[in-house]
């Protein structure tokens, strides 16, 4: 099994759950990819290489050492070249320390954004105020019919609350 950190489509997360209710034999990659980049060579790694080694273990019968290796091989950013791929008998990881992180308000100037801000491992120190819009996930749905024109036409519609 493949993914990258950045896919969003097969993202890492969903991988690591597939991958412990596996019970064949397997072998997880996660990689410095989006969706499309998953299984193409890198600068990170030779795809091919790691897809004909395993291949040639399962197709062929060659003992090429790779079930001898720890089964989850990723990559850790940002590192260095030479020490960003890590391998793990498990996941969750066994030493793992988890880090909660929050919204925070200011200006980091990397972005023209109203949503610019920073993330903080401190808890903010007053309660927030945030107005979110009330939406309905199933609005109502209005038909109407303009007299110039014969066609109906559907609109969603937001009850008034």
């Amino acid at each position: 099994m493949t993914t990258g950190w950045y896919d969003l489509f097969a993202g890492a997360g969903d991988m690591f759950l597939w991958y412990a209710n596996l019970t064949a034999p397997k072998r997880l990659l996660v990689r410095p990819a989006d969706h499309g980049e998953v299984e193409k060579n890198g600068f990170d790694l030779d795809y091919g290489a790691e897809v004909h080694r395993w291949f040639d273990c399962w197709l062929k019968g060659i003992d090429n050492g790779i079930m001898k290796e720890p089964p989850i091989y990723y990559y850790v950013m940002p590192e260095s070249k030479k020490r960003a791929w890590r391998t793990s008998a498990q996941w969750p990881l066994q030493n793992q320390r988890l880090t909660r992180f929050y919204f925070g308000d200011g200006k980091t100037g990397s972005i023209a954004s109203i949503n610019d801000g920073f993330l903080r491992t401190d808890p903010p120190n007053q309660a927030d105020n945030f107005k979110t819009p009330v939406i309905d996930p199933a609005p109502t749905l209005q038909l109407l019919r303009n007299k110039s024109h014969p066609s109906f036409v559907l609109l969603p519609m937001v009850p008034s609350r």
